[in-house]
């Protein structure tokens, strides 16, 4: 959906230090799902330095805000201007600010990842 947004907006991924962008934008585009996300995965788990992602960060602590409206709230107010469908950026959106804000426990997805799944199977 990001790609598809900036496609739409006409911009051009770039590649990031240490992370080529470009490439794996290819991958993404490109690829057969199974093989993109192998290749993904090791992408992503390697720059992790075995760190958990931020917004896991966040909601363990409990913060009461995480960086997930920067990320894919950007990505569905992008495709809400521009008129294209942002669908899952959008559930999970809604389903980590639900979490942030105490509306939902983490304990709802916890070892459950089909409670997560349910809320997308009609968007796929």
């Amino acid at each position: 959906e990001a790609l598809a947004v900036m496609q739409a907006m006409g911009v051009r991924p770039v590649n990031l230090p240490g992370v080529p962008v470009v490439a794996l934008t290819w991958v993404i585009k490109y690829l057969p799902w199974q093989l993109s996300q192998q290749i993904l995965f090791r992408a992503v788990r390697g720059g992790r330095g075995g760190k958990m992602p931020s917004l896991h960060q966040d909601l363990v602590r409990k913060r009461g805000q995480s960086e997930v409206d920067d990320l894919n709230g950007a990505v569905v107010r992008a495709a809400d201007r521009i008129g294209v469908p942002a669908p899952v950026n959008r559930q999970l959106l809604s389903t980590v600010q639900s979490l942030i804000s105490g509306d939902g426990t983490r304990q709802d997805f916890q070892s459950r990842p089909e409670t997560l799944l349910a809320r997308f199977n009609n968007l796929l």
